[in-house]
């Protein structure tokens, strides 16, 4: 019994410690030290009010400021700090360590794997959760998150929203205005919002990305062996390594890029960045012309079979644009 109370103390030191540390303002009133704690141990009771430590499972709990362990309990209020698994936690600021727990509230700080965060602000460490909310920190791998303005840290993770940064790789993101630092990420970029492209850059840093535009769209794929398959009104830069000065980094410094045009209809790119490496992709049937603008640029226009699709080179010379095209294999021979 000794040692099991032993541990429970140096639980509680310890995530008390990491809350003061995230929130010391929200949670300082609550340390172990500052007030007498009522103890109650009982599974399956309705147990309500302030500055509890609970023991026990299946209980229904209105707690504020309090401490629970136990499992299967169904707890609602703020302040709280809950140990356990197959809890559900309805309220604001509340700490939970676990698996297969459920949040429901903002600024919860929630330890374990297998957790459904419902909230605004809240943080994550662990893997195979669920994060629906704005202004997450997500630190895990194969962990669902749908919002905007979310951190996520970690691989193949599920990012879905606006304005979103992932670090980490093979992660899969929707949206737009999305970055990921990290290599084998997959970018489906949809402006469901219909903005400008001016508004809605997104960042690839890494290799061997794959960015797919489901509209127009604005990004920057900064690193080697990149894939962006191309087929609306996209602003497009091929980059180097970025840099703090440099957002969009030095175009063309990058190397085996693909820019596959063999979907387009009608339309207009603008690509920044291009070299002998590189490849650009389109239809089968389709026929390339390559021009020179009024003010100097190269125009590669894409016709036949109903296409008419130009793409104008702001930094790549037409020699440089003729020698990177080729043609798709046909559907039937994919």
């Amino acid at each position: 019994m000794q040692r099991a109370m032993n541990q429970i103390a140096s639980e509680v030191d310890y995530l008390w410690g990491a809350i003061a540390r995230r929130d010391p303002m929200t949670f300082s009133q609550v340390g172990p030290n500052a007030v007498l704690y009522s103890i109650v141990s009982k599974s399956n009771a309705s147990i309500s009010g302030n500055y509890f430590k609970v023991f026990g499972d299946n209980d229904t709990l209105t707690l504020d400021h309090s401490f629970v362990w136990g499992n299967s309990d169904k707890l609602t209020g703020d302040d709280n700090q809950i140990s356990g698994n197959s809890n559900t936690v309805t309220g604001l600021y509340n700490a939970i360590i676990g698996d297969n727990n459920r949040s429901y509230g903002d600024h919860a700080l929630v330890t374990g794997n297998d957790n459904i965060l419902h909230g605004n602000d809240d943080t994550l460490h662990g893997d195979n959760g669920l994060v629906v909310g704005d202004r997450a920190w997500v630190y895990g791998n194969s962990d669902h998150v749908y919002g905007t303005i979310d951190y996520v840290a970690g691989n193949n993770n599920f990012v879905a929203g606006w304005n979103d940064w992932v670090s980490g790789n093979n992660n899969k993101l929707l949206g737009t205005t999305l970055r990921a630092d990290g290599d084998g990420n997959t970018f489906t970029l949809q402006n469901v919002a219909n903005l400008s492209p001016l508004h809605t850059r997104s960042v690839a840093a890494g290799d061997h990305n794959t960015i797919s535009d489901l509209d127009d769209e604005h990004v920057t794929a900064a690193g080697s062996f990149n894939t962006l398959h191309l087929s609306h009104s996209d602003w497009v830069t091929l980059s180097g390594p970025l840099f703090p000065n440099k957002p969009d980094g030095m175009p063309g410094l990058e190397s085996h890029d693909t820019l596959d045009f063999s979907q387009v209809i009608s339309g207009k790119s603008e690509v920044w960045g291009l070299n002998t490496t590189d490849t650009i992709v389109v239809g089968y049937f389709a026929t390339t012309t390559i021009t020179q603008t009024p003010d100097g640029l190269t125009d590669l226009h894409i016709s036949g079979n109903g296409v008419s699709y130009d793409v104008i080179f702001h930094t790549a010379a037409s020699d440089v644009v003729a020698a990177t095209i080729t043609h798709a294999s046909p559907v039937w021979l994919i």
